[in-house]
């Protein structure tokens, strides 16, 4: 028997793995492979197989490099009639991974009508539920309304009109601003203007551990109206107050640090904000649009949304220095959030803040502007 070993030019056969398996008859009968090359980069190829249900694909560049492969590989090729071997050596393994398309439901409609659906869940809740899911389940069935049913349909009137009549109108166009957080315009008190349960739940405000603070006072980069908030509020004597500063002033910074991001991509949001889990996915919640664009999620910020966040950066602003920002402090945000003087007042304004000699003043009772930031005149 003969060998003959050829040089690994691209051009000899591709070996692949298969992880999660393969079958024969699939290989034989359903598979389809192609192979494709970059223009630029001849050496970077790309293995696709497609099946009916299932496509598998491999590639010999980013996270599958070659040179993460261990160990060297060979293909013989054994030829009867001449008694030679052919030895092609092989570059790279390619590990196919493998992703499901979407399998249709061969149920027809007309069979899965709704008390058909209705009637197959109560099955299973009486089979595997729990008491207190049995419970729930009954309280529903004796809640629902049959509107075939004439009594049923005259008690549900009834109801619906003595609730209408319950109901004293109100002008939401004075209570209801779209641009701020949950706020009281009725009460005397200014801490409870914007009471912190509006702005961060329980389990937001475990997060911020008022411990974090240390570090910013001597990160590099950090802005200086952090540094004077932080600064501030450890001062302060009575500790529950200053815990919540505290806390106020690590949430700024997250703010602060979320109102830079210009790029686009919701992986790219994802990526650069900072700050815990849950602060992210509030952030990303409350100022951000998610949107679909070839068959891609994509992530950006539209104009009520950044009008919002700045809206909360004041709110969150004035918490955190006891509802007084001096005005070094004005200066110092409205130079991070790139916004002149005037524009950032204008925003305090929007809040229900003044300015005075002191700085921007947030009083008792709110007293609201009726032109929201962010609109000028009609012209």
């Amino acid at each position: 028997v003969r060998f003959d070993v050829e040089a690994s030019n691209g051009a000899g056969p591709v070996l692949c793995a298969f992880p999660r398996g393969i079958t024969k008859e699939t290989m034989q009968k359903e598979m389809k492979i192609s192979i494709e090359e970059s223009k630029q980069k001849r050496w970077r190829r790309r293995i696709l197989a497609t099946t009916p249900n299932v496509h598998y694909g491999g590639k010999n560049f980013a996270e599958d490099s070659k040179t993460k492969n261990c160990s060297t590989f060979a293909i013989g090729l054994f030829k009867p009639g001449s008694k030679r071997v052919r030895l092609a050596k092989v570059d790279h393994v390619y590990s196919m991974t493998q992703t499901v398309l979407k399998v249709k439901n061969e149920l027809k409609m007309t069979e899965q009508t709704p008390e058909r659906l209705r009637e197959n869940r109560e099955k299973l809740v009486r089979s595997f539920g729990s008491n207190k899911r049995n419970r729930r389940l009954t309280s529903a069935k004796k809640a629902r309304v049959n509107l075939d049913d004439g009594h049923s349909h005259k008690a549900l009137e009834s109801a619906l009109s003595q609730a209408e009549s319950s109901v004293a109108p109100t002008d939401l166009s004075k209570s209801f601003n779209i641009n701020l957080p949950l706020h009281d315009a009725t009460t005397t008190e200014v801490s409870k203007i914007y009471p912190v349960s509006g702005l961060l739940s329980k389990e937001h405000l475990a997060t911020l551990d008022p411990k974090l603070t240390e570090s910013l006072l001597t990160e590099k980069g950090v802005n200086s109206c952090i540094i004077e908030t932080i600064t501030e509020a450890k001062s302060v004597s009575v500790k529950k107050i200053r815990k919540l500063r505290l806390r106020m002033g690590l949430y700024l910074h997250y703010l602060l640090q979320f109102s830079k991001l210009r790029t686009k991509g919701i992986h790219k949001f994802i990526s650069h904000v900072t700050g815990p889990m849950i602060i992210q996915s509030q952030l990303l919640d409350l100022f951000a649009n998610k949107y679909e664009f070839r068959g891609k999620l994509r992530m950006d910020q539209t104009k009520t949304h950044r009008t919002n966040l700045l809206c909360r950066i004041c709110v969150v602003a004035l918490i955190a220095w006891g509802f007084t920002v001096p005005i070094t402090s004005f200066e110092s945000l409205a130079k991070s959030l790139k916004l002149t003087g005037t524009q950032m007042a204008k925003y305090f304004r929007e809040v229900g803040a003044k300015r005075s000699k002191a700085g921007m003043v947030l009083q008792a009772p709110l007293s609201l502007p009726q032109q929201k930031a962010g609109r000028g005149r009609r012209r």
